[in-house]
């Protein structure tokens, strides 16, 4: 038996772009979040590691942290722009 497949409504294709939109913008605040925890646990184990009664030991390596990863979050901000933008692009959803 053949099944049909029926193409989805305007009123679909405008809440699956809205649903992604919302989706990959929650995935990009994820990730945002999840770089800078990582950054934070490598700067406590570093200080910890080296001198634990140093607070300014932690803040250095805390900042040091930050600024290596600063590029590669950066980067993965801008792809989930991109992809937000690619989503709610009308031409992509037209058939």
């Amino acid at each position: 038996m053949e099944t049909l497949i029926t193409p989805p409504l305007a009123q679909d294709n405008e809440y699956l772009q809205a649903t992604l939109a919302v989706a990959i913008g929650q995935m990009k605040g994820l990730h945002a979040m999840i770089s800078a925890l990582m950054a934070e646990v490598a700067a406590l184990r570093k200080m910890v590691a080296e001198k634990p009664e140093n607070a300014d030991l932690y803040q250095s390596n805390l900042k040091a942290a930050m600024e290596t990863a600063k590029p590669f979050v950066d980067d993965a901000m801008q792809t989930y722009d991109e992809m937000i933008e690619l989503v709610c692009s009308t031409d992509v959803w037209k058939n």
